[in-house]
């Protein structure tokens, strides 16, 4: 039996007449050597829920600019309401205004989250998540405010666009959250859902927004 050292390893031999055998002595592993793979098994799991949306960045970022348009749009818009009386500009605030911005908004803040370099998916899937949840508990808040200004939407035809559309574009940023921090594949699918909704909605009550101040301007 022979051996030699070289640097930490050990290098050993064993020659015979028909045979010979050849192993590698390694030191123990230390504290560093485990901080260090911990770390990079982080950072891979990590950097496998973020391939899932790989190829979703034109998306994401045409959907974030139709936002920013469109809010500018809406901001344009108003103004035109500058000869309302003040118990309409109130009513027409609260109904279609505020929640036609609150969810352009969100898809302007949902695109920004999701296109932004964040080391792994964790913080992308809690942003969403809990923007989701905002999103419904705001619905909740729109549906009894309108009904306290006299705003009830009677026929499917609104109710489904001001409120069933946006709820649901909520409950799936919601299930895409939690399936990019379960590394689902159907992750993405449910976010890019939830922005085209959410858009939808935004658009929908925009339009009603023209249509109701022709109405109130006529009668002005």
């Amino acid at each position: 039996m022979a051996g030699s050292s070289i640097g930490s390893l050990t290098v050993g031999w064993v020659s015979g007449r028909t045979q010979a055998r050849l192993w590698v002595l390694t030191p123990p592993m230390n504290d560093h050597f485990r901080l260090a793979q911990s770390s990079y098994t982080n950072a891979a799991d990590g950097l496998h829920c973020l391939i899932m949306l790989h190829g979703w960045d034109n998306f994401f970022m045409m959907a974030g600019t139709a936002a920013a348009t469109l809010i500018g749009l809406v901001f344009v818009a108003v103004t035109v309401a500058t000869g309302f009386s003040k118990s309409s500009i109130v009513h027409g605030t609260r109904g279609f205004v505020t929640p036609t911005l609150v969810r352009f908004s969100g898809v302007l803040f949902l695109s920004l989250a999701v296109l932004a370099p964040w080391p792994s998916a964790r913080p992308t899937g809690i942003i969403l998540s809990v923007g989701g949840l905002a999103g419904l508990a705001y619905q909740v808040k729109v549906i009894v405010g309108r009904h306290k200004v006299g705003l009830i939407l009677l026929d499917w035809h609104d109710w489904l666009p001001h409120v069933g559309v946006p709820a649901l574009g909520s409950g799936s940023l919601v299930a895409g959250a939690a399936g990019l921090l379960a590394e689902r594949s159907f992750a993405p699918y449910a976010i890019a859902g939830a922005v085209v909704l959410l858009l939808f909605a935004g658009i929908y009550g925009a339009w009603d927004l023209t249509l109701w101040m022709i109405k109130n301007r006529e009668k002005t």
